[in-house]
């Protein structure tokens, strides 16, 4: 597995697009308010700032899984910044190490951009951010279901 820029592989975006239409019907999905070639587009941008996205590659060349470090993510928290975001792994190479990866390249990117801590909210990845050593700032509620958001201070795992 490789991890690399996603801006240096702009080709897997149709194909990632599709999975997160998939992954979140009701934001990506018709009649959704999300535009996932939109996203992964800005994800993808060549200039230096935020977002920018990471995509895992096999050997072949096939995208394995993405995310993203933006500016901002939840509203309630707009005072915060980057946060890794948008997330995904295929389902049938999940539990395998990508989304850490993913992660940790996030990480390392955030400091390269000069940022000291890292945010993340998330319903499902709470073991993974805690194995990865991140730091629970709280219990919160977002649209109405459940999350928390952790941070990251100082350098990758």
């Amino acid at each position: 597995m490789l991890i690399r820029l996603l801006r240096e592989h702009p080709e897997v975006i149709p194909e990632l697009a599709r999975a997160f239409e998939r992954e979140w019907p009701e934001w990506y999905g018709e009649g959704g308010h999300g535009n996932a070639l939109y996203d992964l587009g800005e994800f993808a941008n060549d200039e230096g700032r935020l977002p920018v996205g990471v995509v895992a590659l096999s050997e072949a060349g096939r995208p394995l899984g993405v995310a993203a470090l933006k500016a901002a993510s939840i509203p309630e928290y707009a005072h915060l910044t980057p946060w890794v975001a948008a997330g995904y792994v295929v389902p049938e190479r999940r539990g395998r190490g990508i989304g850490a990866a993913l992660v940790d390249a996030l990480v390392a990117q955030a400091h390269a951009l000069g940022y000291g801590t890292v945010y993340c909210a998330t319903a499902t990845a709470d073991s993974l951010l805690q194995r990865l050593g991140w730091v629970l700032v709280e219990r919160s509620r977002h649209d109405g279901s459940p999350i928390c958001v952790y941070r990251c201070d100082g350098g990758a795992r």
